[in-house]
C-alpha cells in the first residue's frame, strides 16, 4: 500500500533474467494496481560516470559483440541501443570529438581493440538498482509510465517465440494469482495481529514458494 510505482530495468541483458523480472514486475502492477516505470540498463550504467563529453555504456553479449548506446555529457541519448560487433573503428566519430568514457562488462574486450588518447575505460562497473532510482523518480514525476499489458524488455528474440511466450504466460498468470491470494489472506487474517502470527505467515509463504 506504500508503493507509488514498480520500477524495472528494461535491458538489454539476459533473456531469462529480463523475462522473469518483467513478469514479476507486471504481476505486482496488476495485483496492486500500480504503474510500471522502466529504465534502460545502459542509461542507468551511464549515470555512474560524469565529466566527459560522451559516455558509452556497453554490456558483453559474447564473442566480439556488445550491447551499447551513446549518451552526451548531460546523459542525453545520442544513439539508440544496438547489438553490434566491435572492431578497431567502433565509436571512432565520438573519440575524435572529445573525451569518451566506455563503461561496463563489454569494455574489457573493446579496450584490446581500440586505444585512443580520448578514451577512458571503466571495466568493472555493473548496473545497480540504486542507479535506477533517480531516473525512475524523474520519469514518475512526468507520469512516463509503461503499458503494463504490452511492455516488452530489450532482448534478442529467441528462435522459438511461441515456446517462450507460452511459458512466460504461465509464469505471469501464476504469479498474479499467487499475489492476489497472499494479499487477500494477509488482509483477512494477519493484519493487526501479533509478531508470531506475522512470522508464521511468512514461513508458510516460504514453503509455498
Amino acid at each position: 500500500e506504500q508503493l507509488d510505482a514498480v520500477v524495472i530495468s528494461k535491458g538489454p541483458g539476459s533473456y531469462t533474467g529480463l523475462r522473469i523480472g518483467v513478469s514479476a514486475a507486471k504481476g505486482l502492477c496488476y495485483a496492486l494496481d500500480k504503474p510500471l516505470v522502466s529504465v534502460s540498463t545502459l542509461r542507468a550504467l551511464a549515470g555512474q560516470e560524469k565529466g566527459t563529453d560522451f559516455i558509452i555504456p556497453m554490456l558483453d553479449a559474447r564473442r566480439m559483440e556488445v550491447y551499447a548506446a551513446v549518451f552526451g555529457a548531460q546523459y542525453e541519448l545520442l544513439r539508440e541501443t544496438q547489438a553490434e560487433i566491435v572492431d578497431e573503428s567502433s565509436f571512432e566519430e565520438y573519440l575524435q570529438q572529445g573525451p569518451t568514457t566506455f563503461i561496463g562488462s563489454g569494455v574489457e574486450k573493446f579496450q584490446k581493440l581500440v586505444t585512443h588518447e580520448n578514451a577512458k575505460y571503466v571495466k568493472d562497473a555493473m548496473p545497480s538498482a540504486s542507479d535506477l532510482a533517480p531516473i525512475a523518480e524523474e520519469k514518475f514525476m512526468k507520469r512516463d509510465f509503461e503499458d503494463v499489458a504490452y511492455f516488452e524488455p530489450y532482448y534478442r528474440l529467441f528462435r522459438n517465440k511461441f515456446f517462450v511466450q507460452f511459458f512466460e504466460d504461465i509464469y505471469f498468470f501464476t504469479f498474479v494469482k499467487y499475489l492476489k491470494i497472499t494479499t487477500s489472506f494477509y488482509t483477512t487474517h494477519i493484519r493487526g495481529k501479533d509478531k508470531n502470527s506475522i512470522l508464521n505467515f511468512h514461513k508458510n509463504i516460504g514453503r509455498f514458494c
